[in-house]
């Protein structure tokens, strides 16, 4: 889930672990987020997507572009996606998936503004700072918008 809100297009196999327990394993604590929040883009390209006009340019379509490193099958010509990569995964463990969905609706959108707003200028330009919330925003809804189907 957090791939697909934060658009993560990095995690492929040696991204993720799993820990050993005394009672079985379980998932390592996330980590490796390099790739995410579209951190290839300048902010000329981020300004033009804020203000476009253009379904086909405008942020939710690129959000929708994220791919993870993760195939359907061994025959599969490309990538999920990192909703799609939710989506598979959820299905899988649907209780799990539940409660991280009710994790991220308690989440107000307002923190993601006042984390951002946390980070220095001179590490964060204020487009980089707009986008990268509206990316947040609207991968929130995405992953709302495919569980409402479910």
């Amino acid at each position: 889930m957090l791939d697909a809100l934060v658009a993560n297009t990095d995690r492929h196999h040696q991204n993720w672990a799993a820990l050993r327990r005394p009672d079985g394993l379980g998932l390592a604590p996330t980590f490796d987020h390099g790739a995410c929040l579209a951190r290839n883009l300048l902010d000329s390209e981020r300004s033009k997507r804020l203000q476009s006009t253009d379904s086909g340019f405008q942020i939710r379509t690129f959000a929708t572009k994220a791919r993870s490193a993760f195939y359907f099958g061994a025959g599969s010509p490309k990538p999920l996606t990192t909703l799609e990569a939710w989506n598979a995964f959820s299905s899988l463990a649907p209780s799990a998936a539940k409660t991280w969905l009710e994790c991220l609706r308690r989440l107000e959108n307002n923190l993601f503004e006042e984390i951002l707003g946390q980070i220095p200028p001179a590490r964060m330009s204020e487009t980089t700072r707009s986008f990268t919330l509206r990316l947040l925003l609207t991968n929130k809804e995405r992953l709302f918008e495919t569980a409402n189907h479910d």
